[in-house]
Protein backbone atom coordinates (compact mmCIF):
# COMPACT_ATOMS: atom_id res chain seq x y z
CA UNK A 1 0.00 0.00 0.00
CA UNK A 2 1.29 3.64 -0.92
CA UNK A 3 2.18 5.61 2.21
CA UNK A 4 -0.56 8.37 1.46
CA UNK A 5 -3.11 5.23 1.44
CA UNK A 6 -1.24 4.50 5.02
CA UNK A 7 -1.61 7.29 6.56
CA UNK A 8 -4.51 7.80 5.85
CA UNK A 9 -5.79 4.43 7.58
CA UNK A 10 -3.56 5.31 11.02
CA UNK A 11 -5.74 8.42 11.04
CA UNK A 12 -9.02 6.50 10.43
CA UNK A 13 -8.21 3.88 12.78
CA UNK A 14 -6.96 6.95 15.46
CA UNK A 15 -10.49 8.23 14.79
CA UNK A 16 -12.49 5.30 15.15
CA UNK A 17 -13.60 4.98 12.30
CA UNK A 18 -14.42 1.59 10.97
CA UNK A 19 -13.93 -0.40 8.39
CA UNK A 20 -16.48 0.15 6.36
CA UNK A 21 -16.52 4.10 6.33
CA UNK A 22 -12.77 3.95 5.43
CA UNK A 23 -13.68 2.05 2.34
CA UNK A 24 -16.26 5.03 1.77
CA UNK A 25 -14.17 7.52 2.32
CA UNK A 26 -11.28 6.51 0.08
CA UNK A 27 -14.44 6.63 -2.98
CA UNK A 28 -15.48 9.78 -1.81
CA UNK A 29 -12.40 11.97 -1.54
CA UNK A 30 -11.19 11.39 -5.00
CA UNK A 31 -15.07 12.01 -6.28
CA UNK A 32 -14.57 15.37 -4.36
CA UNK A 33 -11.67 16.52 -5.36
CA UNK A 34 -13.07 15.72 -9.20
CA UNK A 35 -15.99 17.71 -8.64
CA UNK A 36 -14.01 21.13 -7.23
CA UNK A 37 -11.85 20.71 -10.09
CA UNK A 38 -14.69 20.42 -12.92
CA UNK A 39 -16.41 23.57 -10.82
CA UNK A 40 -12.88 25.25 -11.05
CA UNK A 41 -12.97 24.98 -14.50
CA UNK A 42 -16.84 25.48 -15.15
CA UNK A 43 -16.02 29.14 -13.16
CA UNK A 44 -13.09 29.59 -15.75
CA UNK A 45 -15.25 29.05 -18.78
CA UNK A 46 -18.03 30.92 -17.04
CA UNK A 47 -15.73 34.36 -16.68
CA UNK A 48 -14.33 34.11 -20.00
CA UNK A 49 -18.29 33.74 -21.54
CA UNK A 50 -18.42 37.02 -19.36
CA UNK A 51 -15.93 38.69 -20.77
CA UNK A 52 -16.67 37.58 -24.38
CA UNK A 53 -20.47 38.81 -23.61
CA UNK A 54 -19.16 42.31 -22.40
CA UNK A 55 -17.04 42.66 -25.07
CA UNK A 56 -19.93 42.10 -27.48
CA UNK A 57 -21.87 44.33 -25.76
CA UNK A 58 -19.28 46.94 -26.67
CA UNK A 59 -19.64 46.37 -29.83
CA UNK A 60 -23.63 46.19 -30.06
CA UNK A 61 -23.70 49.62 -28.34
CA UNK A 62 -21.14 50.97 -30.90
CA UNK A 63 -23.33 49.50 -33.69
CA UNK A 64 -26.33 50.91 -32.19
CA UNK A 65 -24.85 54.22 -31.69
CA UNK A 66 -23.96 54.29 -35.44
CA UNK A 67 -27.57 53.67 -35.89
CA UNK A 68 -28.90 56.02 -34.10
CA UNK A 69 -27.14 58.46 -35.57
CA UNK A 70 -27.97 57.31 -39.09
CA UNK A 71 -31.88 57.71 -37.59
CA UNK A 72 -31.13 61.08 -36.55
CA UNK A 73 -29.69 61.94 -40.56
CA UNK A 74 -32.52 60.64 -41.77
CA UNK A 75 -34.97 62.18 -39.55
CA UNK A 76 -33.26 65.51 -40.10
CA UNK A 77 -33.18 64.54 -44.58
CA UNK A 78 -36.92 63.79 -44.14
CA UNK A 79 -38.24 66.48 -41.88
CA UNK A 80 -35.85 69.20 -44.54
CA UNK A 81 -38.21 67.36 -47.70
CA UNK A 82 -40.68 67.59 -46.03
CA UNK A 83 -41.32 71.23 -45.50
CA UNK A 84 -39.42 71.92 -48.91
CA UNK A 85 -42.00 70.44 -50.58
CA UNK A 86 -44.37 72.45 -48.48
CA UNK A 87 -43.25 76.26 -48.91
CA UNK A 88 -42.95 74.99 -52.58
CA UNK A 89 -46.40 74.35 -52.49
CA UNK A 90 -46.84 78.09 -51.21
CA UNK A 91 -44.69 79.31 -53.53
CA UNK A 92 -46.85 77.95 -56.48
CA UNK A 93 -49.98 78.82 -54.86
CA UNK A 94 -48.54 82.47 -54.52
CA UNK A 95 -48.36 82.04 -58.15
CA UNK A 96 -51.67 81.02 -58.93
CA UNK A 97 -50.02 77.80 -60.05
CA UNK A 98 -52.65 75.51 -57.95
CA UNK A 99 -52.32 72.37 -59.76
CA UNK A 100 -48.59 72.61 -59.19
CA UNK A 101 -48.86 73.37 -55.51
CA UNK A 102 -51.36 70.19 -55.11
CA UNK A 103 -48.52 68.07 -56.59
CA UNK A 104 -46.40 68.91 -53.81
CA UNK A 105 -48.74 68.34 -51.29
CA UNK A 106 -49.68 64.73 -52.99
CA UNK A 107 -45.57 64.42 -52.92
CA UNK A 108 -45.88 65.29 -49.20
CA UNK A 109 -48.50 63.17 -48.47
CA UNK A 110 -47.19 59.52 -50.31
CA UNK A 111 -43.83 60.64 -48.22
CA UNK A 112 -46.00 60.80 -44.72
CA UNK A 113 -47.26 57.24 -46.11
CA UNK A 114 -44.91 55.93 -46.34
CA UNK A 115 -42.56 56.86 -43.21
CA UNK A 116 -45.53 55.68 -41.45
CA UNK A 117 -45.92 52.41 -43.53
CA UNK A 118 -41.96 51.78 -42.61
CA UNK A 119 -42.00 52.85 -39.19
CA UNK A 120 -39.25 55.98 -39.38
CA UNK A 121 -38.92 57.35 -36.11
CA UNK A 122 -39.00 60.55 -35.76
CA UNK A 123 -38.70 63.02 -32.85
CA UNK A 124 -41.53 65.46 -31.63
CA UNK A 125 -39.71 68.15 -33.34
CA UNK A 126 -40.90 66.92 -36.80
CA UNK A 127 -44.04 66.95 -36.16
CA UNK A 128 -43.92 70.99 -34.43
CA UNK A 129 -42.03 71.65 -37.99
CA UNK A 130 -44.66 70.29 -39.78
CA UNK A 131 -47.82 71.68 -38.45
CA UNK A 132 -46.24 75.29 -38.45
CA UNK A 133 -45.51 74.97 -42.03
CA UNK A 134 -49.29 73.55 -42.65
CA UNK A 135 -50.24 76.70 -40.29
CA UNK A 136 -48.31 79.12 -42.58
CA UNK A 137 -50.38 77.43 -45.60
CA UNK A 138 -53.95 78.20 -44.00
CA UNK A 139 -54.72 81.49 -45.94
CA UNK A 140 -54.39 79.64 -49.21
CA UNK A 141 -57.99 78.66 -49.53
CA UNK A 142 -57.63 76.76 -53.11
CA UNK A 143 -55.48 74.42 -50.54
CA UNK A 144 -57.66 73.67 -47.96
CA UNK A 145 -58.62 70.56 -48.81
CA UNK A 146 -55.37 69.51 -49.45
CA UNK A 147 -54.16 70.68 -46.13
CA UNK A 148 -56.77 68.94 -43.77
CA UNK A 149 -55.58 65.86 -45.89
CA UNK A 150 -52.20 66.25 -44.60
CA UNK A 151 -53.11 67.44 -41.09
CA UNK A 152 -55.05 63.82 -40.68
CA UNK A 153 -51.83 62.13 -42.25
CA UNK A 154 -50.04 63.61 -39.68
CA UNK A 155 -51.49 63.23 -36.48
CA UNK A 156 -52.19 59.21 -38.04
CA UNK A 157 -48.18 59.06 -38.42
CA UNK A 158 -47.67 60.87 -35.16
CA UNK A 159 -49.98 57.95 -33.37
CA UNK A 160 -48.61 55.44 -35.20
CA UNK A 161 -45.23 56.19 -33.24
CA UNK A 162 -47.20 56.27 -29.73
CA UNK A 163 -46.32 53.60 -27.22
CA UNK A 164 -49.24 51.41 -26.07
CA UNK A 165 -49.81 51.63 -22.57
CA UNK A 166 -49.92 48.57 -19.80
CA UNK A 167 -53.21 47.17 -19.77
CA UNK A 168 -54.94 48.37 -16.38
CA UNK A 169 -58.65 48.39 -14.95
CA UNK A 170 -61.87 46.80 -15.06
CA UNK A 171 -62.11 45.19 -18.29
CA UNK A 172 -65.58 46.34 -19.66
CA UNK A 173 -67.63 46.09 -23.29
CA UNK A 174 -69.12 49.15 -24.53
CA UNK A 175 -71.71 50.83 -22.92
CA UNK A 176 -74.49 53.35 -22.72
CA UNK A 177 -74.56 56.72 -20.77
CA UNK A 178 -78.41 58.78 -20.84
CA UNK A 179 -77.98 60.42 -17.13
CA UNK A 180 -75.89 63.54 -16.60
CA UNK A 181 -73.24 63.78 -14.35
CA UNK A 182 -71.67 60.58 -14.78
CA UNK A 183 -68.06 59.74 -13.99
CA UNK A 184 -66.42 56.51 -14.93
CA UNK A 185 -62.74 55.83 -14.29
CA UNK A 186 -60.13 53.10 -14.49
CA UNK A 187 -61.55 51.13 -16.81
CA UNK A 188 -60.55 49.00 -20.01
CA UNK A 189 -63.41 49.45 -22.87
CA UNK A 190 -63.01 46.75 -25.41
CA UNK A 191 -65.33 46.49 -27.88
CA UNK A 192 -65.51 43.15 -30.80
CA UNK A 193 -66.25 45.49 -34.25
CA UNK A 194 -64.60 48.34 -35.65
CA UNK A 195 -68.13 49.90 -35.84
CA UNK A 196 -69.06 49.90 -32.20
CA UNK A 197 -69.19 52.75 -30.24
CA UNK A 198 -67.20 52.32 -26.73
CA UNK A 199 -68.63 55.29 -25.05
CA UNK A 200 -72.45 55.79 -26.44
CA UNK A 201 -74.48 58.90 -25.56
CA UNK A 202 -78.24 58.45 -25.62
CA UNK A 203 -81.19 60.76 -25.60
CA UNK A 204 -82.23 62.62 -23.68
CA UNK A 205 -78.19 63.77 -24.05
CA UNK A 206 -77.40 66.54 -26.14
CA UNK A 207 -73.90 65.57 -26.58
CA UNK A 208 -72.89 68.95 -24.53
CA UNK A 209 -70.10 69.17 -21.97
CA UNK A 210 -72.55 70.82 -19.34
CA UNK A 211 -73.84 67.19 -19.51
CA UNK A 212 -70.75 66.54 -17.41
CA UNK A 213 -70.00 62.93 -18.66
CA UNK A 214 -66.70 62.41 -17.70
CA UNK A 215 -64.03 59.57 -18.71
CA UNK A 216 -60.61 59.51 -16.66
CA UNK A 217 -57.86 57.24 -16.32
CA UNK A 218 -59.16 54.80 -18.52
CA UNK A 219 -58.12 52.74 -21.88
CA UNK A 220 -60.18 52.12 -24.79
CA UNK A 221 -59.30 49.95 -27.06
CA UNK A 222 -61.05 49.43 -30.75
CA UNK A 223 -64.46 50.55 -32.04
CA UNK A 224 -65.29 54.13 -33.55
CA UNK A 225 -65.81 56.75 -30.55
CA UNK A 226 -67.25 60.12 -31.24
CA UNK A 227 -65.20 62.34 -28.69
CA UNK A 228 -68.09 65.22 -28.67
CA UNK A 229 -70.25 65.95 -25.36
CA UNK A 230 -67.61 63.71 -23.10
CA UNK A 231 -64.73 65.39 -20.97
CA UNK A 232 -61.85 62.96 -21.82
CA UNK A 233 -59.37 63.18 -18.95
CA UNK A 234 -56.22 60.86 -18.95
CA UNK A 235 -57.19 58.42 -21.68
CA UNK A 236 -55.63 56.34 -23.90
CA UNK A 237 -56.91 55.17 -27.20
CA UNK A 238 -55.77 52.10 -28.81
CA UNK A 239 -56.38 51.25 -32.65
CA UNK A 240 -59.50 53.32 -32.56
CA UNK A 241 -61.59 55.05 -35.16
CA UNK A 242 -61.89 58.61 -33.92
CA UNK A 243 -64.63 60.78 -34.79
CA UNK A 244 -65.40 64.61 -33.84
CA UNK A 245 -68.58 65.95 -35.36
CA UNK A 246 -68.25 69.01 -34.69
CA UNK A 247 -69.72 69.57 -31.07
CA UNK A 248 -68.34 70.70 -28.20
CA UNK A 249 -65.51 68.39 -27.01
CA UNK A 250 -62.93 68.42 -24.20
CA UNK A 251 -59.54 67.17 -23.99
CA UNK A 252 -57.02 66.70 -21.24
CA UNK A 253 -53.66 64.98 -21.16
CA UNK A 254 -55.45 62.28 -23.94
CA UNK A 255 -53.21 60.09 -26.27
CA UNK A 256 -53.75 58.21 -29.85
CA UNK A 257 -51.69 55.00 -30.30
CA UNK A 258 -52.29 53.43 -33.56
CA UNK A 259 -55.74 55.34 -34.19
CA UNK A 260 -57.19 56.96 -37.49
CA UNK A 261 -59.21 60.21 -37.52
CA UNK A 262 -62.17 61.23 -39.31
CA UNK A 263 -62.25 64.91 -38.43
CA UNK A 264 -64.26 67.56 -40.23
CA UNK A 265 -62.13 70.25 -42.48
CA UNK A 266 -63.27 72.70 -40.29
CA UNK A 267 -61.28 75.06 -37.57
CA UNK A 268 -61.91 72.90 -34.71
CA UNK A 269 -61.82 69.60 -36.94
CA UNK A 270 -57.68 71.04 -37.41
CA UNK A 271 -57.30 72.29 -34.27
CA UNK A 272 -57.94 68.44 -33.12
CA UNK A 273 -55.77 67.04 -35.59
CA UNK A 274 -52.93 69.27 -34.47
CA UNK A 275 -53.47 68.88 -30.73
CA UNK A 276 -52.97 64.79 -31.59
CA UNK A 277 -49.75 65.50 -33.83
CA UNK A 278 -48.17 68.15 -31.82
CA UNK A 279 -48.65 67.04 -27.91
CA UNK A 280 -47.02 70.17 -26.68
CA UNK A 281 -50.70 71.11 -25.57
CA UNK A 282 -52.08 68.90 -23.20
CA UNK A 283 -55.48 70.72 -23.18
CA UNK A 284 -58.06 71.14 -25.93
CA UNK A 285 -61.27 72.31 -25.13
CA UNK A 286 -63.61 73.37 -28.19
CA UNK A 287 -67.33 74.64 -27.34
Amino acid sequence: MSQPASDFGRAAKRLGIPLWGRVLLLLLVPASGYAIYAWYQLDRQIVGLNSQLASLKEKIDGIDGRFAKQEEKMEKWFSDLMRALLTESKRLANLGDTLGAKRSFKLATTLMEGAKANNLRVGQTYFEQVSDSLNSLAAESSLSPDIHAIRLKLAEYKSALEKAPEPAGMIMEGFDIKGRHIRIAGVQVRVKSAEEVPVRLLPPLQRKLSDEISIQQSIIYGGTQPLDGIHWVNVVFVGTRIRYEGGEADLRKVRFVNCTFDLPPSAAGNQLAEYVARRDALTMKIG
